[in-house]
């Protein structure tokens, strides 16, 4: 997810100011996105409210979807968040050890 941020949002501008913010429903995942990438972000009620009211009437702003275009898509997105999760290894948590029995 970091890789499409940085490819698809303008640079930020030098001296820390910017143009844009992105908001976000975690404020968790924020400050990993603006420690790693330097892009601002914001996570409060109000863009809560505002990305629920895109994915329940995202369906009347783009025609070509189809039923269950969107749920498939959620779907997808939800897989690739849980494998990128699965793969990258969590710094916050202690790594456990495997140990084998020796017979």
């Amino acid at each position: 997810m970091l890789d499409f941020l940085v490819f698809n949002l303008p640079t930020p501008m030098e001296g820390g100011k910017h143009c844009y913010s992105l908001a976000l429903v975690s404020g968790g995942i924020s400050e990993d996105i603006i420690n790693k990438t330097k892009i601002a972000c914001q996570a409060n009620l109000f863009h809560v409210d505002i990305l629920r009211g895109v994915r329940m009437h995202i369906d009347k702003v783009i025609n070509d979807i189809k039923p269950g275009d969107l749920e498939k898509a959620q779907l997808d997105l939800a897989r690739s968040y849980c494998r990128q999760k699965l793969i990258s290894p969590d710094e916050k948590k202690p790594k456990k050890e495997k140990r084998q029995i020796s017979g």
